[in-house]
């Protein structure tokens, strides 16, 4: 979960605290909501007040005594409210293995110390921990679980019985499972097959495009999300029985140009509405096989797709070869291209970009970025660089644009233009971010401040970031920040003096 979300839920959750002790009338409400989502088991814990931490020497948290029968109520008054649970390995590494043998004891037969658990995410199967299986409940319907376990036979028996148990525990209408770390498919494929009803499959373990593959994913016919790593055999060809997925809506894929080909080859997506790849390990195959199979896979995408989000490694051929064959699914209203890193052999140019905003009439968020910068690498000597002129090309061809992220603009292509000059104004886009921006003079960022504020002047700077004062990730962007700083001056000087045209747009995802 992203450290900020994690932040304002604290904040929000404060202000709930201070209203539940306020009002009885909103104290019942205000602790549901309060307990609903935990971030760390050890704060459920804390309100046993014997849960203390033990032993400097040690540093493992445990319970200095026994607990009271009122102070076992008031930990399951609170228990009951939990919904949501996240765990932390470093939170969890804490705690002492007694603690949860000490819990075992009070909870009562078929009682569960997490009744009403909804969400359990990134549980661990280990067999240094097997106390954590405290944690399941029969009301699951989201599980995150990953095996954990050293090479030894009795060692994996142990987080196989664990896992088992584990998936036993969870309600048969489970509809959200992610595994990693696991066993073995055979293993998955005999404990999933109680879940007829999930929705939501992420698999993080490379998995072989294969018949044993394909017959996991058949024994579920209700799929609408599926997250899978693939691996190709290279070494043979293998005749697959096709494989339809009649309900699936997003598909997630990660692998090499090989693997994903042959993955989208035998299986079919009638009604996808979204569809991610991640390219990797171009080194399996040429330059030329890599440009054929990414090229079959994008004729893959049927019509219905609508959102396209395409990662690449860092050492594959160039972005416009590779994607071009996109250019014709005109019907996408969502695209996403991320470069691993900035090197210049990669990069697009002004001309591949137009190519690009011309291809799809009905863009809503157009999103080029770059993985990760180094400042040290000079991307901005590639011929016919992206200059000012980008932005207000995808503000003509784009009305309906919400959200624009650029790799990089170069500033001395020409001279700026001057909002006189523009050939409209006042465009609805609410975010914008360009990954890289040539080293220019203030002058220079100030008047593509301006250019950008007259094209957007409703642009959503509430995460605008001041790296005077804040530790900014030099790896995230170059040189935007200070644009950035710029635009927010613009925005609070023009204030409600100048009233500005808000469009409305009605966004629909067919």
């Amino acid at each position: 979960m992203p450290i900020n979300q994690r932040e304002r839920r604290r904040l929000n959750q404060q202000t709930l605290g201070r209203l539940a002790r306020v009002c009885k009338a909103f104290s019942e409400p205000a602790l549901d909501v309060l307990w609903q989502v935990l971030d760390d088991i050890r704060t459920l814990l804390f309100t046993l007040p014997s849960f203390i931490n033990g032993r400097r020497d040690s540093c493992l948290y445990v319970f200095s005594r026994d607990i009271t029968e009122p102070e076992w109520a008031r930990f399951q008054e609170y228990a009951r409210r939990v919904r949501e649970l996240h765990l932390n390995d470093e939170h969890m590494r804490v705690i002492s293995p007694f603690v949860w043998t000490f819990l075992g004891r009070w909870c009562s037969p078929g009682q569960e110390l997490l009744p009403c658990l909804v969400c359990l995410d990134s549980f661990v199967a280990s067999e240094k921990d097997p106390g954590h299986i405290l944690l399941l409940s029969s009301t699951l319907r989201h599980l995150s679980i990953a095996a954990k376990a050293q090479k030894t036979p009795d060692a994996r028996w142990s987080v196989d019985t664990l896992v088992e148990i584990a998936l036993k525990t969870a309600n048969p209408k489970l509809e959200s499972l992610r595994l990693n770390r696991f066993p073995s498919l055979e293993g998955a494929s005999r404990l999933c097959s109680r879940f007829p009803h999930l929705q939501y499959l992420e698999m993080k373990d490379p998995m072989f495009v294969e018949d044993s593959t394909l017959r996991l994913l058949a024994t579920f016919p209700l799929l609408r999300r599926l997250t899978l790593k693939l691996k190709a055999r290279l070494s043979e060809k293998l005749k697959l029985s096709p494989l339809s997925f009649p309900r699936l809506r997003e598909l997630r894929i990660t692998g090499d140009p090989a693997a994903l080909h042959c993955f989208l080859e035998v299986t079919r997506q009638p009604n996808l509405h979204t569809l991610m790849l991640k390219i990797v390990d171009w080194s399996l195959c040429t330059d030329g096989q890599a440009i054929k199979h990414v090229r079959r896979i994008l004729s893959k995408v049927p019509p219905t797709a609508r959102k396209l989000s395409v990662w690449l490694a860092g050492d594959g051929p160039r972005v416009a070869q590779l994607l071009k064959p996109s250019l014709r699914l005109h019907w996408l209203t969502h695209v996403s291209i991320t470069l691993e890193r900035d090197i210049p052999e990669l990069v697009i140019n002004n001309t591949e970009l137009q190519a690009f905003a011309c291809a799809w009439p009905n863009l809503i968020e157009f999103d080029f970025s770059l993985a990760n910068i180094d400042p040290s690498e000079d991307v901005l000597l590639v011929p016919d660089m992206v200059g000012a002129e980008a932005l207000i090309l995808f503000a003509q061809m784009h009305p309906n644009l919400s959200r624009l992220v650029l790799p990089y603009v170069q500033l001395d292509q020409g001279p700026i233009p001057t909002p006189d000059t523009l050939p409209l104004r006042d465009h609805g886009l609410r975010h914008l971010r360009i990954s890289i921006l040539e080293d220019a003079d203030y002058s220079q960022y100030q008047e593509f401040a301006e250019l950008i504020d007259a094209l957007f002047p409703d642009l959503d700077l509430s995460d605008a970031t001041y790296s005077a004062y804040a530790d900014v990730p030099d790896d995230e962007y170059l040189n935007w920040y200070d644009v950035e700083q710029l635009l927010v001056r613009l925005q609070a000087s023009r204030g409600n003096n100048v009233p500005r045209r808000r469009r409305r747009f009605k966004l629909r995802f067919d």
